[in-house]
């Protein structure tokens, strides 16, 4: 059905730890990769995040955005990267979605669910589909601070949008993934379910 409405599917039906679970891989408009599982809501879930060194990325999140990562250090398997208990990756929960990162699939051939050759080099993710991650901190001008004593690079510093009412700035976090700190009230907790 799904191939008959025209998608590209690059991984196919692939079953996932757990009773009923399982996902598959269609490619979007722009070639950005689109998990399809079997979780049990249709809100949007997850982002995978492929890593150089999964840990010092996980590591990162948690010092520098106050994030916290399921496991604090997990070992690098050293697998082919065709189970999940071969792929050294963490999660990040953060609110109702969760951060996946992977270790980049980086192995000749690469790994069954990546449609493209093996990724040897990460690359800036602003001029992708998916050109960066957004968090929203109640003080802006602190967290712009801690970036730069970070020493992250500022892609854009602080700046105003009046039409939409927004202060953010943008920086590039590891793995050169774009980032964007949004200036926001805090929204109680339920407000879009």
């Amino acid at each position: 059905m799904v191939e008959e409405a025209g998608f590209d599917i690059h991984t196919p039906l692939t079953s996932l730890p757990g009773d009923d679970n399982y996902y598959f891989y269609v490619s979007g408009p722009d070639r950005e990769l689109i998990d399809i599982n079997t979780m049990g809501h249709h809100r949007f879930a997850h982002v995978h995040l492929f890593a150089d060194d999964v840990n010092e990325t996980t590591d990162w999140y948690a010092n520098h955005l106050g994030l916290t990562p399921l496991s604090k250090s997990v070992p690098d398997p050293m697998g082919d990267m065709t189970t999940f208990q071969s792929i050294w990756m963490n999660i990040i929960p953060c609110d109702n979605v969760t951060i996946i990162v992977f270790e980049k699939p980086d192995l000749d051939p690469p790994p069954f669910w990546w449609p493209d050759p093996p990724l040897k080099e990460l690359h800036p993710t602003g001029d992708r589909p998916i050109a960066h991650l957004a968090f929203s901190y109640t003080d802006l001008d602190a967290a712009f601070s801690r970036m730069k004593d970070a020493g992250a690079t500022i892609i854009h510093p602080i700046r105003s949008d009046e039409s939409l009412k927004l202060r953010s700035f943008y920086f590039e976090g590891p793995n050169r993934v774009q980032i964007e700190i949004v200036e926001a009230r805090p929204i109680p907790e339920g407000l879009w379910e």
